[in-house]
């Protein structure tokens, strides 16, 4: 029986690590993943929403700036937003 014990005991911890080994990865790897498959399913809109945050708010001011300005300027602009 302590024989039974100590190779129970001895065998437990190492599984247990290998097993949090391999799920630590594993989780990581299937999160990047998911993300991926996201990613590719939107197009890479969720990249997109992650850094138009910072670029919308320039744009915008920059064509509230030109709106001042004459039409002809604000034609250009209108163009380009709609391509972003």
């Amino acid at each position: 029986q302590q024989q039974r014990r100590h190779c129970e005991s001895k065998e437990n911890p190492n599984h247990r690590r290998l097993n949090r080994t391999q799920q630590a990865p594993t989780l990581s790897l299937l999160k990047e993943m998911n993300n991926n498959a996201r990613s590719d399913n939107r197009v890479h809109n969720t990249d997109d929403d992650e850094h138009k945050p910072t670029a919308p708010a320039p744009v915008k001011k920059k064509i509230q700036r030109i709106v001042e300005k004459p039409s002809t300027t604000v034609k250009p602009t209108y163009r380009a937003s709609q391509w972003f």
